[in-house]
């Protein structure tokens, strides 16, 4: 109906280049938000993961920079493992859904602490 091509509906064959859904250039994570890496049948090594993790944190604008720098990413066997000392709390739960996201992972460990809290204290001071 609405902008369909010739020899398919909406999302059907002849709608994108190439045929098909999408044709060979489709990426159905295009756009999505917190996500960046490939759309892969393969499977990706830690050091790719990490990098991937890094990125999507560099790229999240909700991270202040100096926050960024002082993240550090490491993946073992798929799991994301997140070090460092930052200012602002929520830039340690963003850190945590950026890795979360990212194509490859498996599991985080948020290792991030919030500088001047406490272990096991929240803001407020209480236990």
């Amino acid at each position: 109906m609405f902008g369909a091509g010739v020899g398919g509906n909406y999302f059907g064959p002849g709608f994108f280049p190439g045929g098909g859904v999408g044709g060979p250039f489709f990426n159905p994570y295009w756009g999505v938000p917190g996500f960046y890496g490939p759309v892969t049948t393969g499977v990706l090594d830690d050091s790719e993961i990490a990098s991937y993790v890094k990125d999507n944190i560099d790229l999240d604008p909700y991270i202040s920079v100096s926050d960024k720098n002082n993240i550090d990413v490491e993946v073992e066997g798929g799991t994301a493992i997140l070090r460092g000392t930052v200012k602002n709390r929520r830039s340690k739960g963003l850190a945590y859904a950026d890795a979360f996201w990212t194509a490859g992972v498996l599991d985080v460990e948020n290792e991030i602490k919030v500088a001047g809290e406490e272990e096991g204290q929240t803001k407020a001071g209480q236990k």
